[in-house]
């Protein structure tokens, strides 16, 4: 039995009972019934978080031992730095590093602008700013995709009086 420290790690209810057909799906016991009790949890979420700790039962009555060292998860998430993004202009740099809650930047990392894959790596640098890279960007971790940072917003700003295209932008004030 598998049990997580929001509940009583000693008496339940459990993340996963070999006695109960109905244990949550998400939980899966991977070990034997001889020395092996891992266990693999699916969609791993924030709330996942915490202490987690084994206990075998023996006997009639039951008699068992739960080991209360247990093993502790720690659910992080991704973020982008810089944090807030100032006012953009065209020809202006931008640098973004993707950063797991883990520290540093550190792992194989993939870059979208509007879902679209950009880039794989933990930075992504853009030169000479343009309009069309005004977007919406975000990193997820490449070895599971599901993981995904917040997502930034960049607009990249005209410069006023350009001429695109034949039309001539000019900035307004009201």
């Amino acid at each position: 039995m598998w049990g997580h420290e929001r509940n009583d790690i000693y008496s339940g209810p459990f993340l996963f009972d070999s006695n109960d057909t109905l244990s949550n799906s998400r939980f899966q016991y991977r070990g034997d019934k001889k020395n092996n009790c891992s266990l693999t949890i699916h969609h791993v979420g924030h709330n996942d978080s915490g202490k987690y700790a084994f206990r075998f039962v023996t006997g009639n009555p039951p008699d068992g031992f739960t080991g209360a060292d247990g093993s502790t998860l720690r659910v992080v998430g991704l973020s982008v730095l810089p944090s807030s993004l100032g006012e953009t202009k065209e020809g202006d740099s931008l640098h973004l590093t993707c950063q797991s809650g883990c520290g540093g930047a550190q792992g194989s990392f993939s870059w979208f602008k509007d879902r679209l894959l950009v880039r794989v790596g933990a930075m992504l640098n853009l030169s000479f700013l343009s309009e069309s890279d005004s977007g919406d960007y975000n990193c997820s971790l490449s070895t599971h995709p599901g993981t995904t940072s917040e997502v930034k917003h960049v607009n990249v700003e005209c410069e006023p009086g350009k001429q695109i295209q034949g039309v001539t932008k000019r900035k307004t004030t009201r």
